[in-house]
């Protein structure tokens, strides 16, 4: 039952339908009957009823109606059976306009409504529409009428298109409708509303045949056109592109409105089938070898309409295409860039149109992107990116200084570009795995390279550089063996295919009769594609190539190697390469004949043909080959491309893929990877991996053309959108650490700013002032500056990009430090440096402060620091201290001061110290060596420097330090350029002046502030060396804040002298205060005060420690510093068993040995020098202190071997026995020899164990003689007697001294020995002995001869030494290690001279 249902429904609708369009035939019927009546020649035809008298037409009107009635089904007619009356009234030529456009209607209706491509003879019914609509014939009435006419033909042509039949239309028909459209539009006594109505019908008919080409895959299908059909409106679109021609200034018009109208085709088939025609290599080929060329063409035209359609047009085709259209985008892009230099031939809209579609190419994501990948990496092509932004950045530069939409448009191009680099690093690219790009990747990498190396052999070689070939060779393009066929192949593979070779260097080279260059040419014909075997063709191909001039004897050598490799390849229908020659050359001179202006009789083709019979070997040449190669020359020039890329015919056009060869990547050798003939983009993650070196070349020309329109423009808006720009690409400049383009963003709108009418340059501005020439009447530079608000952007730009983007400034430093230093000087830097000040704590209740002036010396103030009263400078110091005045007679504004200072208040210079300590190594170096750069030199104060030059020094001095404070855990990095300055400045100036001084103090702040921070490096200290080599003038003056400031640096880091620099240097500086008055008491307190700190004094560090004591003990000091040195020493003396661990009840052998040689006996010994120093204080307290020293308990034990060390050396007679003491002097012996009794006695029971003791004795009695001599003083000669008395007595009591005959042998020999020696200075001593112990002497006293009195020493010779006795084994064995004497005997046998003895 449903199936019944939809049955009778399908049927009775189908019968509506036939009903329906029954009706609608029989209404167009009776319409164009109407029609027909209304006509006084059809409407006296239809009253006759005579046979023949009634109308064909209306005849046929009738028989039609009356056969409707019999028809059932009108869809399964055959659809002429009710066109065929109203094609019959469009056929004639009787018909009147009016009646002829209703029968035109009714078909329109009919297509639209009635037709199908089901029905039968379908392809017949819509061939006679078309064929009728295209001839349609009507006699004229009005002009009005028959445009109402033509605009139904018009909707005629276009229903066939728009109906599904239309694609039975054969491709005669289609191409017969499109001329009849084009016609109309192109005739110009019609209406402007109907040539309109027929354009516009034209790109209808476009649209839909190639709107139905992108739909269907296949073009074998229904639903589309033929291929050849669609080839021949694109070669008609083509052939209507030809650009206006301006004749004296003006265009003609219907010559503009066709090209547009052939522009306007062009561009509905790139718009709807672009990218489906790529599949077609017919199609494809037509747009890379037609429509480019006449694009291209446009693009130099006048007309402004037809550029920017042409424009339009490219930029669509070339993004869609790009892969297929590589040499064509290379010669579009040369073109226009060599047409925008040549400004005299560029209006001012056709810049502006040219610019606009620009930025559209710079729009797409990746457009630009592909174009470094496929052109600026590949030697064979142009640098197009480079070449654009370079482009772009001219045409953003004012030429007479006003701004432009142009100047803008040209750098929103460049931002484009600059914006889709930044979309990508916004992306998320860290989960993306890219290493699928990397072999790409490197392939890009080593093209850029080797592009790099070639560019420059090219350069040398156009510049005829004798050193190409090595260079090439170098590089590893050339093999380094010249003799050799690989040699001349890659060198002609150079010369051929390398980009920017000049054309007539080629042609000098290869035209050369030397043998390297035939052998070259031989191989560089080689490179040429032969293969379409036209002569014409390969003929074109290698003279476009290079340049040949001279005679025909040039052209002759080579045209030979070409002829012969020609023939070689092609053969036939040339019987012998010299037929080829003929017939090359023949072409030549028809080449010359039908191009050259002064031949006015030009060749005709049988004149051409009759010229060369005979020529292929006595035989002739084909005569269609040379009416191919006729016409062909005829029509198409020999040119060389890059010369006339506005006129490039068609020939030379095709040729341009041959410079494309995949052969020419033969010149890198087999073991290159040969890339393909496109690089694609698979994505925007691709893309960015390509994006730092593409940016690498944009960065510079944006930055450029960003500060061109910056300086010419006051507009608000426009400088907001400037400074957009540059916050962008300083921000991928910094993500891709391009240090580069950061310094060129700071430097280029930090230097200068625009105001009014002129440039001004803030460093203008400083010289003027600082020279003084600023004219009086002018207004003051800091009012100019506030006035300039664009001034103050530029500075704030500037200012932040360095804070932000600290860390990626390199050279732009050099220009910020001078920027802030002319702001300091204009006083419109806010106080943020510390004064940095050594000032003695001592010394500030002494020395009140004092106010400096404004303007007044900083001498003054320096002097003052070092708590010193300023002296008088010499010439070479003399500063100017007058106020400067140059600001005070000019004019200004305090509104504009108040901007100004506003201004540089925010943008917070001070923070450029705080980032400091955080910003990159590299960036830091670079910040101090511009610092650096704006400080002093040592020799500035040798001529008088200004004050401007001054006030910079100072306060660059102040910045330094504060930087170098300020990243004190990275000092060590930064060190090296501020050692060298710091050092050289203090060495090197020969007296003090201000910035010396500076110098001085800062060095020895930034030390003392490391300390305390813990991070004082070696190279520091190494630094601080230099305070003590200054010169000696310089050094007397700054000697006492020298110490100071070393004081407090060993204050707050004591620890640094336990290394071996840091000892060093604080010995250094010891002796250095030490040799000065009024830092000898600073110097010594500093060592006192370390002294006090146990754990500095180590067992290695012990003999330094009494190295330093010694700075202070010597004659330069004052004897109170040298007393107090001497308790140092004593103070150590004691200090020795607590740092050996010794004990005094078991003393070790070895350990006191150790202790004595390398401790006590150091002391004791500078202690006995000091007894004979010409201070009689210094002497009478080191001979106290060596008593001390001699008598400490931890000496009282010391071993036998120890014990005779003191008294081993024997001082030199003559030096002992000096008679010419003074009275001082005998009074130090007298307290040496009490001394030397006191502790011989105390030593007695140890030096008696030793085998040598007798040797002691004899040295001993040596001594007393030369003190007890009869010609010393009475007080001394005396005091000698006694002691001898004492002695023997207590070594008669020990057994040490006897006569006996049973004492041991060795007291009879001492018995001996005292005696003969008392016998020469004390004779009366024996008889006094003999009374108190006769038993000592062995003879009977009563019968014993007194001995004869001793004579004086001056009237009989010295007695000879006694010879001592030969050591025994034991003897032998005693240590050795140490032959010192005491300093004790020491004392005893070196009295000093009288003229450096003074009195006690």
């Amino acid at each position: 039952m449903t199936a019944g249902v939809k049955s009778a429904g399908r049927s009775s609708t189908l019968r509506a339908l036939q009903v329906t369009t029954k009706d609608l035939i029989v209404g167009e019927i009776n319409n164009v009957m109407a029609a027909m009546r209304l006509n006084s020649r059809w409407s006296s035809r239809s009253r006759q009823l005579r046979p023949g008298a009634e109308s064909p037409l209306l005849k046929g009107f009738r028989t039609l109606r009356e056969q409707l009635e019999t028809v059932q089904d009108i869809a399964q007619e055959d659809a002429l059976f009710y066109l065929q009356p109203f094609l019959s009234v469009i056929r004639s030529q009787e018909t009147s306009g009016p009646i002829t456009g209703v029968a035109l209607h009714s078909v329109s209706r009919f297509v639209e409504g009635l037709l199908s491509v089901d029905q039968p003879n379908a392809k017949s019914c819509i061939e006679g529409i078309s064929e009728a609509a295209t001839h349609c014939r009507f006699e004229a009435t009005e002009p009005g009428s028959d445009e109402v006419v033509l605009m139904k033909i018009l909707q005629v042509l276009g229903s066939c298109f728009k109906s599904p039949v239309g694609l039975l239309l054969s491709e005669e028909q289609i191409m017969e409708m499109i001329q009849t459209c084009f016609r109309m539009s192109s005739q110009p006594r019609l209406s402007e509303l109907l040539r309109r109505t027929a354009e516009r019908t034209l790109i209808e008919i476009y649209e839909i045949v190639f709107e139905r080409l992108s739909h269907h895959h296949d073009e074998t299908n229904r639903g589309s056109y033929s291929l050849k059909c669609l080839e021949t409106m694109i070669h008609f679109a083509c052939n209507n592109i030809n650009p206006p021609i301006t004749v004296n200034g003006e265009t003609d018009r219907m010559e503009s409105a066709i090209c547009l109208l052939g522009l306007t085709m062009a561009g509905t088939i790139v718009e709807t089938s672009v990218k489906k025609i790529i599949e077609y290599p017919s199609l494809a080929k037509l747009f890379q070898f037609q429509l480019t060329r006449k694009l291209l063409q446009c693009c130099h035209c006048d007309d402004l309409i037809v550029i920017t359609t042409g424009l339009r047009i490219s930029l669509h085709m070339f993004i869609n295409m790009m892969e297929h259209l590589k040499p064509q985008i290379e010669m579009f892009f040369t073109s226009i860039l060599l047409l925008i230099e040549k400004r005299q031939e560029l209006t001012y809209e056709k810049h502006e149109a040219i610019l606009e579609t620009l930025l559209d190419f710079c729009r797409h994501p990746t457009f630009l992107t592909l174009l470094y990948l496929n052109f600026d990496c590949d030697f064979r092509c142009n640098n197009l990116l480079e070449g654009i932004c370079v482009f772009l950045q001219k045409s953003a530069a004012p030429v007479n200084g006003e701004l432009t939409t142009i100047h803008m448009l040209a750098v929103e191009c460049l931002a484009a570009i600059a914006t889709n680099t930044f979309n990508r690093l916004q992306l998320d690219n860290s989960e993306n795995d890219i290493s699928p790009f990397q072999p790409k990747l490197r392939l890009i990498g080593q093209m850029k390279r080797m592009k790099g190396m070639i560019q420059n052999g090219v350069e040398k070689f156009n510049a005829k550089d004798q050193t190409a070939i090595a260079y090439l060779q170098q590089c590893g393009i050339l093999p380094a063996e010249t003799d050799s066929q690989e040699f001349y192949q890659k060198y002609a593979l150079f010369i051929r295919y390398a980009y920017g070779i000049n054309k007539g260097k080629i042609g000098e080279f290869i035209g050369s009769r030397k043998d390297l260059n035939k052998k070259v040419l031989s191989e560089y014909v080689q490179t040429l594609d032969v293969s379409s075997h036209e002569i014409h063709t390969c003929l074109r191909a290698f003279f476009e190539s290079f340049r040949i001039t001279g005679e025909s004897a040039n052209i002759e050598l080579v045209l030979t190697p070409f002829t012969d490799h020609f023939f070689e390849a092609v053969g036939l229908p040339f019987l012998n390469a010299d037929a080829v020659y003929t017939l090359a050359y023949g072409i030549i001179l028809l080449n010359s004949d039908a191009h050259n202006r002064q031949v006015r009789v030009k060749m005709t083709e049988n004149q051409f043909i009759y010229n060369l019979r005979g020529a292929n070997n006595r035989s002739d040449y084909p005569p269609d080959m040379l009416k191919v190669i006729y016409k062909h020359i005829r029509e198409n020039e020999f040119k060389i491309p890059e010369e006339y890329l506005n006129n490039v015919s068609e020939a030379t056009w095709e040729q341009l893929p041959n410079k494309y060869s995949p052969e020419a990547y033969r010149v890198f050798g087999s073991q290159f990877t040969l890339p393909p003939s496109f690089f694609p983009l698979s994505n925007q993650l691709e893309a960015s991996l390509y994006d730092f070196s593409s940016f690498s070349v944009l960065y510079s020309p944006f930055v450029n053309a960003i500060s061109s329109v910056f300086k010419g423009t006051n507009d608000d808006m426009v400088l907001d959108e400037l400074v957009k720009y540059l916050n962008m690409i300083v921000h991928i400049a910094a993500s891709y650490n391009l240090t580069e383009a950061v310094d060129s963003i700071v430097v280029g709108h930090l230097l200068s700013f625009s105001n009014n009418d002129r440039q001004i340059t803030l460093l203008k501005y400083a010289t003027q002032i600082a020279t003084a020439v600023t004219p009086t009447n002018e207004t003051s530079p800091t009012t100019l500056f506030g006035q300039n608000k664009k001034a103050l952007l530029a500075m704030k730009v500037a200012f932040s990009v360095t804070k932000k983007y600290a860390s990626w400034v390199r050279e732009a430093w050099k220009t910020v430090i001078p920027f802030i230093l002319l702001l300091n000087k204009l006083s419109l830097l806010p106080t943020f440096l510390e004064k940095y000040e050594l000032n003695d704590p001592s010394n500030s209740a002494k020395a009140p402060k004092k106010e400096t002036k404004s303007g007044a010396s900083l001498w003054n103030i320096g002097s003052s620091w070092f708590g010193l009263s300023p002296t008088t400078p010499s010439k070479t110091d003399e500063v100017d201290t007058t106020e400067d005045t140059t600001y005070d007679i000019m004019e200004k504004d305090p509104q504009a001061e108040k901007n100004a200072q506003e201004a540089v208040k925010g943008i917070d210079i001070p923070e450029i110290l705080t980032i400091s300590s955080t910003i990159h190594s590299d960036s830091l170096k670079a910040l101090i060596l511009a610092v650096l750069a704006n400080c002093g030199k040592a020799d500035m104060f040798k001529n008088t420097p200004s004050k401007e030059e001054r006030k910079n020094a100072l306060f660059s001095m102040d910045l330094l330090t504060s930087i170098a404070l300020a990243n004190s855990q990275r000092i060590t990095e930064i060190w090296t350029p501020i050692s060298d300055h710091l050092s050289s400045v203090i060495e090197t100036s020969s007296k003090m002046n201000e910035y010396t001084e500076k110098s001085i103090v800062n060095l020895l702040i930034i030390a003392i502030r490391l300390s305390q921070s813990n991070t004082l490096d070696v190279t520091v200290i190494m630094t601080l060396q230099s305070l003590i080599k200054m010169n000696t003038n310089l050094a007397d003056v700054a000697a006492k804040k020298v110490t100071y400031g070393i004081s407090q640096l060993v204050e707050t880091s004591p620890d640094m002298i336990k290394t071996s620099i840091g000892w060093a240097t604080l010995s250094a500086f010891l002796d250095f205060s030490s040799s000065f008055s009024t830092s000898e008491s600073g110097g010594f307190k500093i060592l006192a005060n370390l002294l006090t700190k146990s754990n500095l004094i180590t067992k290695s560090s012990f003999s330094n420690w009494i190295t330093l004591i010694i700075f202070f003990t010597k004659p330069r000091c004052s004897a109170s510093t040298a007393n107090s040195a001497m308790e140092l020493l004593w103070s150590l003396f004691r200090f020795i068993p607590e740092l050996l661990q010794l004990k005094p009840d078991t003393p070790n052998t070895e350990e006191t040995q150790e202790a004595w040689d390398g401790y006590w006996y150091p002391i004791l010994h500078q202690l006995s020098v000091l007894c004979q120093d010409h201070r009689s204080e210094v002497r009478s307290h080191a001979i106290n202190f060596l008593q001390r020293s001699l008598h400490y308990n931890h000496l009282q034990k010391l071993p036998p071997s120890v014990c005779y060390q003191c008294f081993q050396q024997t001082p030199e007679k003559q030096e002992v026995g000096n008679n010419n003491a003074t009275h001082s002097m005998e009074e130090i012996r007298t307290r040496g020899f009490n001394l030397l009794k006191s502790v011989y006695l105390q030593y007695l029971l140890q030096v008696t164990q030793l085998p040598n003791f007798r040797d002691l004795w004899l040295q001993i009695l040596e001594f007393m003689e030369a003190f007890g001599r009869p010609d010393n003083s009475e007080h001394l000669v005396e005091g000698v007697r006694e002691g001898c008395k004492i002695i023997l007595l207590i070594m008669s009591n020990s057994g040490l001294f006897s006569g006996k005959s049973d004492a041991s042998e060795q007291s009879k020999r001492i018995w001996e020995d005292t005696w003969e020696r008392m016998d020469r200075f004390y004779p009366s001593l024996k008889q006094e002995w003999i009374s108190v112990t006769p038993e000592d002497f062995p003879q009977n006293p009563s019968t014993a001869q007194p001995q004869e009195p001793a004579q004086p020493q001056a009237q009989r010779s010295t007695p000879a030494q006694p010879t001592p006795a030969p050591q025994s084994a034991q003897q032998s064995t005693q240590p050795t290690q140490s032959t010192q004497a005491h300093p004790v005997m020491e004392l005893a046998s070196r009295p000093k001279s009288p003229s450096s003895a003074t009195d006690v």
